[in-house]
């Protein structure tokens, strides 16, 4: 309701009141009341003609708590019935005022308006708008706009001097140099559903204090969108951010720093961030150490934000870093929830100690999803990494101890683009673990790692002794097949293959046969059971062929012709060949490292590991009776796919 409706007056005591209404104006007056105690209005130069009639009649009354401004100087009306609340409420009606100089709100005074598009206090260049200048000073429904972003001029400042909950509501700040700003301790205030439009700097807060900066609305910021500086237990919370960074430099929309002293325990938490700059500089929310390590920026929680970048210009959508870097003041954070896209990276580390990742989402970001540089005890747990430009996670320079579990990895374009999975990119890292990743679809690999006593593979070595020469009948000589239906041979412990291997089988006879199944049954060298079956469709012509499974033991060959037909001459040869299983899994040719032949070492092939069936083709190498073979290989534990 129209402040001109409820205008704020009381009825005297015992005093009875009649509503009249004003033709022309949509004024309703109440007649024989007072206003409330600790309460004043002030009319603008715009007011209707009665009101204007009505003002000089109630000034008689309430002397400057009812103010008429003229359009010049509004400041001085403005500021008199401040001045004479002593603690309550000056009300602003609707219209602009025309202020040449800041107005000071003491403590306990609240400077209210009809709504940030219905009261607008206007101020000239080189001066700022509003002084928050007590505990409890409020402002709140009205817009302070002024004239210059290039000039230091702010729009609603505080006193320069320690305040305590002091509140910014439902405000429009336009075109001003910092828009908001807080320098000394204005501890528990509260920044909630103001929009900030056409400002160098939208809010900054320094050394404050469990203060909440809530569902605001930034937009065309040329620098810093929000920046909490010094400040503990301090939120931002459900914000939108939009264009921010338009000056070119590496600002963010929302920056915690420590320049001015430690930041303890924030909390960046659902804000949308979309920028719109060109230039290749912005970054969205930054954690950022510019000190020594007397101040620091530890504990604090960015979780649930969305970041939306601009492709190829945008630089880092979720940024912890460290200025000096022979300090480690970037400490103990978390990133969770968080959604990143169309970055230079998604998310960025860099001088950081003890920081976890969990559940973040970066995608189509130019280079890479995750980069990790001079990290130590970082945790990245359950993120996802897709579709980006390099890989997937990178990590390097002196990153160690740093612990990756549980990701994904994957490029699901039409034509992929993300080189690796995981890409552990400079020697210099050290004591870092790889485990339990998913890594999917990476066009030059799945991961790469290159520091020292970085751990993504359990080693492995499986030891062959005293092999047997390829024999094309070990396990069965001229096998009878004639019979009708299926036949089954189970071989004895004698015929078994003496390591794990490959076998072979060759019809000798096939006379009437057109149509028929063959099938091998055991134990591959992982103790698994494994089955593969061949039909007439697989002999090609040859009536010959080899299992790709390694058989430690065959518990079970079948056979069954399928058709009616035959020759009691028909029999098939079972043999052993020389291409060995392996006792774990392999994922890349590269997996097997190292192979010695009778204590000798010898070349690796990566051409001869067959990395779906675990298995390494001893032929290149030659196999033959009593030879000694030790096989190195490393299982990665992660799934590759």
């Amino acid at each position: 309701m129209k402040l001109r409706n409820k205008i704020l007056l009381t009825l005297l005591a015992f005093t009875t009141f009649v509503i009249v209404p004003l033709a022309g104006t949509g004024a309703y007056w109440i007649r024989n009341v007072g206003l409330l105690p600790g309460t004043a209005v002030v009319f603008s130069d715009d007011a209707a003609a009665i009101d204007k009639m009505m003002v000089t009649v109630f000034r008689s009354v309430y002397g400057d708590r009812c103010g008429l401004c003229d359009g010049v100087d509004d400041q001085v009306e403005i500021q008199a019935a401040i001045d004479a609340v002593a603690g309550g409420e000056v009300v602003l009606l609707e219209g602009t005022f025309s202020n040449a100089a800041m107005l000071v709100i003491p403590a306990n005074v609240t400077l209210s308006g009809q709504g940030r598009y219905a009261t607008t206090l206007s101020v000239p260049d080189g001066t700022d708008g509003v002084q928050l200048n007590g505990d409890y000073a409020q402002i709140r429904d009205l817009a302070v706009v002024g004239r210059d972003t290039t000039t230091n001029v702010v729009g609603i400042r505080d006193r320069g001097a320690q305040t305590y909950g002091t509140k910014i509501i439902n405000v429009r700040v336009y075109n001003w140099f910092r828009g908001i700003c807080f320098t000394h301790s204005a501890d528990h205030s509260e920044i909630s559903g103001c929009y900030v439009d056409t400002v160098a700097i939208g809010m900054e807060l320094w050394r404050s204090n469990f203060v909440k900066v809530a569902e605001n609305s930034l937009l065309n910021i040329l620098r810093n969108a929000i920046k909490l500086d010094g400040c503990n237990y301090s939120t931002a919370i459900g914000n939108t951010i939009y264009n921010w960074n338009t000056s070119g430099s590496t600002y963010a929309a929302i920056r915690v720093c420590n320049e001015y002293g430690s930041s303890v325990g924030m909390a960046i938490v659902g804000n949308i961030l979309n920028s719109a700059e060109e230039d290749g500089t912005a970054n969205g929310v930054v954690i950022s150490g510019e000190g020594d390590d007397t101040n620091t920026v530890t504990d604090w929680i960015v979780a649930d934000n969305i970041a939306i970048g601009l492709v190829g210009s945008s630089l880092g959508g979720f940024y912890n870093h460290s200025f000096d870097t022979d300090h480690d003041n970037v400490k103990n954070g978390t990133f969770s929830g968080n959604v990143a896209k169309y970055w230079t990276d998604g998310f960025r580390s860099a001088w950081g100690h003890g920081i976890t990742w969990t559940g973040n989402v970066s995608s189509h970001s130019t280079a890479n999803g995750f980069l990790l540089s001079r990290l130590t005890k970082g945790t990245l747990i359950g993120n996802v990494a897709k579709n980006n430009g390099l890989d997937g996670f990178r990590v390097q320079s002196n990153t160690t101890y740093t612990l990756l579990e549980g990701n994904q990895a994957y490029d699901d374009q039409g034509a992929p683009t993300q080189d690796y999975g995981i890409n552990e990119f400079t020697t210099d890292c050290d004591h870092n673990s790889y485990t339990g990743n998913q890594l999917e679809g990476n066009v030059t690999g799945a991961m790469s790692l290159v520091g020292t006593n970085s751990r993504a593979y359990n080693k492995y070595s499986d030891l062959f002794m005293d092999v047997l020469a390829v024999t094309a009948n070990h396990v069965v000589d001229d096998w009878d097949i004639s019979g009708a239906g299926e036949i089954e041979l189970n071989p004895a412990a004698a015929n078994q293959p003496d390591v794990p291997r490959t076998t072979s089988w060759l019809f000798n006879g096939h006379t009437g046969v057109s149509e028929f199944d063959l099938v091998f049954e055991g134990i591959d060298a992982k103790g698994k059971t494994v089955t593969e079956t061949f039909t007439e469709a697989d002999v090609d012509g040859g009536w010959s062929g080899e299992t790709r499974n390694a058989f430690a033991q065959i518990t079970a060959i079948k056979y069954t012709r399928q058709a009616d037909g035959g020759n009691v001459d028909n029999t098939i040869d079972i043999g052993i060949t020389d291409v060995l299983g392996l006792s774990n899994v392999i994922y890349e040719t590269g997996d097997v490292y190292k192979i010695k032949k009778d204590n000798v070492n010898v070349a690796v092939a990566g051409t001869e590991v067959d990395v779906d069936y675990d298995t390494y083709d001893m032929s290149v190498i030659g196999l033959a009776a009593t030879n000694d073979f030790t096989i190195w290989y490393q299982s990665n534990l992660n799934v590759v796919t």
